[in-house]
């Protein structure tokens, strides 16, 4: 009887943690309009050209929003609204929507929604949980707050559990633990292939590390912020693989294990790097 009086409780919690419902995927440029569905003071960037009062990071603070301040950077990018989170790279300026390119996921999901209104609550000194692992669409997400969370260390977790390939796109890179693990993966034998941002201060970028397999990036500002493990999980949102990421600035991360999802970021990774590189990658 308590054998089945435990399944009964894992089947509930499952349950309970399970949830369906629409992911749209955006590809900037050509991103504009998305936010307009959007109550503004449900949202929070680092940067914006929209007027309202959302929540700003205080440097950018232009007249319009809340400004924070803390140790690093308010970084997010992010809006919810009636169980919809719209989330990823780009902030809502003309340059990040109309010209450099970036990536922007719409969900329609009561947890995620939960979760962001929770870390707005956050960023105004509120203590607030997070529901981290979740099924939605009958597959695992993941969704983690820096730095509450270990965002560092769980997208290592991630990439170490990679078996046949990892493509990335990242704007500024000085994470030299991630890049490690990038190289050991390319030296056990996957497909590892990335285009970083020509970009970052050259005293800690990683790109001499991982150069054997990462190109760079020429053209607008690609400010990506994605890793594509195995063709099946997209890793996203605001955080740069840098220190700073993982240590005092407000990050957002999504990891998601949807295949449907993952191939529309394939394709986008592909069309980039041929772009860049004029080489064609191996599937």
């Amino acid at each position: 009887m308590l054998r089945y009086a435990i399944l009964l409780i894992i089947l509930f919690t499952a349950v309970a943690l399970s949830e369906t419902g629409e992911i749209q995927v955006h590809f900037c440029p050509n991103c504009t309009g998305l936010y307009e569905s959007f109550n503004l003071s449900n949202c929070a960037f680092y940067s914006s050209d929209l007027k309202g009062d959302f929540l700003i990071h205080h440097t950018n603070y232009k007249g319009q929003g809340k400004p924070i301040q803390n140790r690093g950077l308010m970084h997010h990018k992010f809006c919810v609204q009636n169980n919809w989170v719209i989330l990823g790279s780009a902030n809502p300026t003309k340059n990040d929507l109309e010209k450099n390119p970036n990536n922007l996921i719409l969900i329609n999901s009561k947890t995620l929604a939960r979760n962001y209104e929770n870390e707005l609550k956050y960023l105004k000194g509120q203590n607030v949980t997070t529901t981290t692992n979740f099924y939605f669409n009958f597959r695992p997400i993941k969704n983690y707050f820096c730095p509450r969370h270990p965002c560092r260390e769980l997208i290592i977790n991630e990439l170490n559990q990679a078996k046949h390939s990892i493509y990335f796109l990242t704007f500024t890179f000085t994470d030299t633990e991630i890049a490690n693990v990038l190289k050991e993966k390319h030296k056990q034998g996957l497909q590892v292939k990335g285009l970083i941002e020509n970009f970052q201060s050259k005293t800690y970028w990683v790109h001499p590390i991982i150069q054997n397999f990462t190109y760079v990036h020429t053209g607008e500002f690609q400010h990506n912020k994605i890793f594509i493990i195995d063709e099946k999980t997209v890793i996203t949102g605001s955080y740069n693989p840098t220190r700073a990421a993982h240590t005092i600035n407000n990050e957002n991360i999504l990891v998601l294990n949807q295949p449907e999802v993952a191939r529309k970021y394939i394709d986008y990774f592909t069309k980039i790097f041929i772009n860049t590189t004029n080489i064609s990658i191996n599937r």
